[in-house]
């Protein structure tokens, strides 16, 4: 069995799981072979510090996983088969999206920072922006940067064709948090 030793790591780096969920993963049930998996889909070039991250989280974990090479996107999906893991991640996104004060200030740092380095861009030139479709989404990363006196605006912009997009800035005093985002470390060359 593929148990996930969740004690094993801190109570920001399981924030930062469900942030990187949020914005790049996904949970499957699959009923012909009753198998359950989450998958991570990173960027194959560009997000290599965080793909190395999240391996390391896993293995602390004692996971056990497969990285999945998809050369038509340029994508690594990072796949762990495990029913445990699968409906840790059903309970843990239900209970952040309809109470996400229900998690301390811990948790929901690294759930921004691991949002950031899915959803997230992150320049030399002093900005950090967040970008997804789903607008109660944007509004709870809002609240989160707000809590830690972060300042973040948000707006709905058109995106054609699929429909509209929010976009968020996200202050660069974040840098200055005991975040985990790998993209902001690699930007700002902090060491938090």
């Amino acid at each position: 069995m593929n148990l996930p030793k969740l004690e094993n790591i801190s109570t920001k780096e399981r924030g930062y799981l469900l942030g990187l969920f949020i914005g790049d993963g996904y949970a499957n049930y699959h009923e012909k072979s009753r198998h359950h998996s989450i998958t991570f889909t990173l960027n194959s070039v560009r997000d290599n510090d965080i793909q190395t991250y999240l391996v390391f989280l896993l293995k602390k974990m004692n996971l056990v996983f497969c990285i999945v090479k998809d050369k038509r996107f340029n994508a690594n999906n990072i796949k762990i088969n495990s029913k445990e893991f699968y409906f840790y991640f059903k309970e843990i996104s239900w209970k952040f999206k309809n109470d996400f004060f229900y998690f301390d200030k811990e948790f929901l740092l690294g759930v921004i920072s691991g949002f950031i380095d899915a959803e997230g861009s992150v320049s030399s030139r002093s900005t950090i922006s967040i970008a997804q479709k789903n607008g109660s989404t944007m509004q709870k990363m809002k609240q989160i940067a707000n809590l830690f006196s972060v300042n973040c605006s948000i707006r709905e912009c058109p995106n054609m064709p699929s429909g509209n997009i929010w976009r968020g800035l996200v202050s660069t005093t974040f840098k200055y948090l005991p975040h985990c985002s790998q993209k902001v470390k690699r930007v700002y060359s902090c060491s938090s």
